[in-house]
């Protein structure tokens, strides 16, 4: 029975270090999707504030 335990246990540790490098590798995905998203999100509000800003005469822009 110990030894059968003792057999048991490896194998458990080894079904969860990797679920939980998985489910590391998941959100770590996840969040370099998101901050991407954001990033492009942003980027392209700063280029369309700029593009607005640059197609203003330059009489108006002082």
């Amino acid at each position: 029975m110990k030894n059968q335990l003792h057999n048991q246990n490896p194998l458990q540790m080894h079904v969860s270090s990797v679920l939980i490098i998985s489910i590391s590798i998941i959100l770590v995905y996840a969040c370099y999707y998101s901050l991407q998203f954001t990033w492009d999100y942003f980027v392209q509000q700063a280029s369309f504030e700029i593009n607005n800003w640059a197609s203003q005469p330059i009489t108006s822009l002082y």
